[in-house]
């Protein structure tokens, strides 16, 4: 953060400030990259050597990851054009247990087992004398 005077207080360059920014939006790290100019392994970088980078990054991931919910939500309820599909993906994501997806597996008849012998290849010849 920057005080009044102008002095950045969060340890963060311009370039780190501006990638939160933008994951905080809910784009990707690649997209981050893109918008600061940077290479995506400059931020993976950041992260590694900055705890405190890594934290704000992480922040960043999950107000991206819930402006991105919004944005579904809205689209969900849109009274014009409501999209099952992201109805459904949200009740998955928030209520799991109810709706996600079951597998059924049963099985009759009865049950073999094979057992498979796998011979070893043959030993090469070795380059060294015989010792006799």
């Amino acid at each position: 953060m920057a005080r009044r005077d102008g002095k950045n207080t969060d340890g963060l360059t311009p370039p780190q400030r501006r990638v939160l920014e933008i994951m905080a939006t809910g784009l990707s790290v690649t997209a981050a990259a893109q918008h600061a100019k940077i290479g995506r392994s400059t931020i993976y970088d950041w992260r590694k050597s900055s705890e405190n980078f890594a934290t704000l990054m992480d922040d960043a991931y999950e107000q991206g990851v819930d402006t991105l919910e919004d944005h579904a939500l809205k689209r969900a309820h849109d009274a014009e054009k409501p999209s099952d599909a992201l109805t459904m993906f949200l009740l998955k994501a928030h209520r799991p247990a109810r709706y996600r997806e079951r597998v059924d597996l049963r099985h009759s008849g009865e049950l073999h087992q094979v057992k498979r012998i796998v011979m070893a290849e043959p030993p090469t010849e070795s380059t060294e004398p015989d010792a006799e």
